[in-house]
């Protein structure tokens, strides 16, 4: 796996213990996979929990350098967008989103642009088709609701109208095969719409 999202408050065994048998195990990349600890609960020595292994986690460095692999990766795609479209600054988010808007004079005049987004927590790219303020948004919702792009989404998404996925597998290794899908579909699908 390339990352586990572990419960820390599991019934049989906590999520922090789990962890500890996962890094013992045998195998060539139990000490390298990334093991994000989660939970619902507040309690305060769970947090603390939370935060030593948080704190391992950046110790061994994995987190850092996938983030930064990660972020350059953005950049890279944001260098090669085309120049029919001027392209916004590269928005960092919290570990959740990081995006940069592409958008024409067209989408400018109606108050939209596109977006190409890497949800962090899916780790995957995405195309957000997202309005200049709310208003704009459930104006738009409304249009493009019922529309093929929107055929899975019963509510309006809480940062766009639109959402599609552009690419789920992130392969350093095929690195311009994936920016060349990436781009030549988000324009495809920005045409479209």
């Amino acid at each position: 796996y390339d990352l586990i999202l572990m419960d820390v408050q599991m019934p049989i065994m906590d999520g922090c213990s789990a962890t500890e048998v996962i890094r013992a195990l045998d195998r060539h990349d139990a000490g390298q996979v990334i093991i994000i600890a989660m939970t619902a609960n507040s309690f305060q020595e769970d947090i603390q929990k939370c935060l030593e292994i948080y704190k391992e986690q950046l110790n061994q460095g994995y987190i850092q350098t996938a983030y930064l692999t990660l972020i350059q990766y953005v950049g890279q795609l944001k260098s090669k967008f085309p120049k029919d479209y001027k392209t916004g600054n590269i928005s960092f988010g919290y570990l959740d989103y990081t995006y940069f808007a592409f958008f024409n004079q067209y989408l400018r005049d109606q108050k939209l642009r596109f977006g190409i987004v890497l949800n962090h927590e899916k780790l995957q790219f995405e195309l957000w088709l997202m309005g200049q303020n709310a208003d704009i948004q459930r104006k738009y919702w409304k249009i493009l609701q019922k529309t093929k792009w929107n055929h899975n989404q019963k509510i309006m998404p809480k940062y766009s109208i639109v959402e599609i996925v552009l690419e789920t597998n992130i392969d350093f290794e095929n690195q311009e095969s994936m920016t060349h899908h990436i781009i030549e579909r988000s324009v495809s699908l920005a045409s479209q719409i």
